[in-house]
Order: C-alpha cells, then structure tokens, then sequence
C-alpha cells in the first residue's frame, strides 16, 4: 500500500508545501492527511485542507471558545461582525463554540507569493486575536 508520503507532489499541493516552508514549517511534519497539513505557531493552529474537486484552499484557525457567561455574548458578537468588515479576505465564524477565523482561495487565482502573504498574515492575524477575545471579551482558551 503507497502512503501520502510515497507520492510525488504535483500542483497546488506542491505549490503548498512550498509556501508551508517558506512560513518556516517542515512540510513532511505538517502534513497529515493527502491534502491536509496543520501548522502550530505560538497560540495559532493553522489547519489548511486542498480540495481538489472544488479547487479551494481552505485555511481555518480556531482562535478559542465562545464565552460560558451569556451577557458577554452581545459584545462579542458585535466586535467579529466589526472585524468582518475589516479583515479583507479573512472570516470570522462560530463553528459549534469555536471562534474560527478562515481564508479561502480558489486555487485557479493562486499566485505562490499572494498565498504566502496570505498565510502569513492569517498566521499573525489570529496569533493576536486569540489573546484580544480571551483578555478583552471572555471568550476561553
């Protein structure tokens, strides 16, 4: 039986695990399924998955869990519908408790330095706004 890890890397997964080592990450220790790689930096836990019947890279990383008292959930909700408005090209969601912040890109507009800045900066984005929900907004780690 051939694993992941025996098949040569064509494409946009190449294109991927490119980018996952520039960003400083052993693609090899990253990747965890035939196109699934996940990235631990600081507070962060990037999870991207290609698909590639779709053809969208998905980056999702799961900032913390919504708060347990009920009367800090307006706030909270107002400030990711503020920051919706502002992220350009990232998205605030709430998957079952979790605070989500997600990128897509459709892998037909994938230029290897537009996805590294982006990766980048969904990296740094979330590094920072996991600490800001938690201290500013209750939300749990």
């Amino acid at each position: 039986m051939t694993s992941t890890k025996d098949i040569a890397l064509v494409g946009i997964r190449r294109s991927i695990e490119y980018v996952i080592q520039k960003l400083g990450f052993d693609p090899a220790q990253t990747q965890k399924g035939h196109a699934i790689w996940v990235l631990n930096y600081n507070s962060a836990t990037l999870h991207i998955a290609y698909h590639e019947y779709s053809g969208f890279i998905i980056g999702d990383v799961y900032l913390c869990r919504i708060p347990d008292d009920k009367n800090k959930l307006s706030d909270l909700y107002f400030y990711l519908l503020q920051q919706n408005d502002k992220l350009q090209g990232f998205t605030l969601s709430i998957n079952e408790a979790y605070i989500v912040l997600s990128l897509l890109i459709y892998d037909q507009s994938l230029h290897i330095e537009t996805m590294y800045q982006l990766f980048r900066r969904l990296l740094d984005t979330a590094d920072a706004m996991d600490n800001l929900l938690v201290d500013s907004y209750g939300a749990k780690w």
